[in-house]
């Protein structure tokens, strides 16, 4: 379930790579390139908003409108995505995921990921783990199965 909800918010958070969408909106195109660019830092709506010269709320709402989503929003899912890849292919520990991923502390983060994904981001990590070497076993008996042949 963690791995599912992942992958919907790499969907998501990678918009902006999608032929033709909002293409002809450069300022929504400016808050995507800025969040990717600089979602390690902080970042708030006043910030995104004067970037793109825009009030707040018409980001927002515009974003929305675009996007289903708030800005801030899908900063935490581009933020929480980019961990997940991180649990997954680093041998980092929370708090230094948390902290690359923008993210003020650990606590912050898991709290926030188990909003997000739906578990902790030790259980994400765990579960993955144990999936990917169940994948790499049933890999190796299909290959030594049809080596015997």
């Amino acid at each position: 379930n963690g791995k599912i909800f992942c992958t919907s918010i790499a969907s998501l958070s990678h918009i902006s790579k999608i032929p033709g969408i909002h293409r002809s909106n450069n300022r929504l195109q400016t808050c995507l390139d800025t969040i990717h660019a600089n979602y390690r830092n902080p970042l708030t709506l006043e910030q995104l908003a004067d970037i793109c010269c825009l009030s707040p709320s018409y980001l927002t709402k515009i974003f929305k409108d675009s996007f289903k989503v708030t800005p801030i929003q899908y900063l935490i899912n581009y933020r929480i995505e980019r961990a997940c890849h991180m649990l997954l292919q680093e041998d980092l520990s929370i708090e230094d995921i948390a902290l690359k991923n923008g993210f003020n502390s650990a606590n912050y983060f898991s709290r926030i990921f188990k909003q997000v994904v739906g578990i902790s981001p030790k259980k994400y990590r765990h579960e993955e783990h144990i999936e990917m070497v169940n994948s790499k076993e049933s890999q190796q008996l299909i290959v030594h199965y049809e080596v015997l042949e």
